[in-house]
């Protein structure tokens, strides 16, 4: 392990970058997204995308389109260019704590999920963000084997909630649900093989409460994306989504993402999934502010 470059982080005999690589190893592709300069600059890439990266960076505005082409299967091109326009980036991100994500496939058959989080946000507008690429074929291979257990499932609800029961224990740390109009919330528990459900203060209530564990440098950010008037602007099949630490009582604080995902199915319940985050992303995102101010 090259420890050539930088200061040594404590008495571990590593350097930041030494870190950085073996907490970003799990990611398939990293980029800094230079919105000012219109660069792109890949940190971190696959060998089949280097040729575009023969110097450090390539153009953001004249390349985008060719490596998107190129790369990605047709069905998803068009809403990836949308996603990577470099004015889209500007505008989409006006604080800090923002994220937004999109799953694809690629050209090769394999599936990814675009991370994208701003780095830098100025007046309101992102100057540079960071661009993960994480491969999540594996993941969407065991969905498919248990979408395929869940159609030879009697659909009774019973048999849905086991099935419910067997990814929720393991995925979240919580789950909620609210309706906009009623303002009725509850917490779905896992136990006993079942899911009940215990009633919560209104939803706008939970909120409130929610916010006080969140930490102090995260608090404002969250409170902007997590509002009431971005939930009822919310359509069936919309979600908002952000990233901060928080903590527990007599716990220290931990980064968590949270989403909330406004069905389609019934268009006036919100379901709320809270999680821990990787360390992988966490270290990424903390080392990439690092390099781009």
């Amino acid at each position: 392990m090259d420890t050539s470059k930088g200061d040594l982080v404590g008495k571990t005999g590593l350097t930041i970058r030494d870190i950085f690589n073996i907490s970003s190893s799990r990611l398939f592709a990293i980029y800094a997204l230079d919105v000012e300069n219109n660069e792109i600059i890949a940190i971190k890439t696959t060998p089949e995308v280097e040729k575009y990266f023969m110097e450090p960076s390539i153009k953001w505005d004249e390349n985008i389109e060719e490596v998107v082409q190129a790369f990605i299967a047709p069905q998803y091109r068009i809403a990836l260019e949308a996603f990577f326009s470099r004015n889209s980036v500007r505008v989409k991100f006006n604080t800090m704590g923002q994220h937004q994500e999109m799953v694809v496939e690629r050209s090769d058959g394999k599936w990814n999920n675009i991370n994208l989080i701003p780095l830098k946000v100025e007046k309101g507008e992102c100057k540079a963000a960071l661009c993960t690429f994480v491969d999540i074929t594996a993941v969407k291979k065991r969905s498919a084997e248990m979408e395929a257990r869940m159609a030879a499932v009697k659909p009774t609800f019973q048999g849905m909630n086991r099935l419910f029961l067997l990814f929720a224990k393991e995925t979240f740390e919580q789950v909620v649900k609210f309706d906009i109009d009623s303002g009725e919330t509850s917490l779905l528990k896992f136990e006993g093989g079942e899911v009940s459900e215990v009633s919560l203060p209104r939803w706008t209530d939970f909120f409130d409460k929610q916010f006080e564990n969140i930490h102090e440098d995260d608090r404002e950010s969250v409170r902007s994306i997590i509002t009431v008037q971005n939930i009822k602007k919310m359509i069936p099949g919309d979600k908002i989504s952000c990233i901060y630490r928080a903590k527990k009582p007599r716990e220290d604080y931990e980064w968590y993402r949270t989403t909330l995902y406004l069905l389609e199915e019934e268009p006036t319940t919100v379901i709320v999934l809270s999680f821990k985050v990787g360390d992988e992303l966490k270290n990424t995102f903390d080392y990439m502010k690092t390099l781009i101010k």
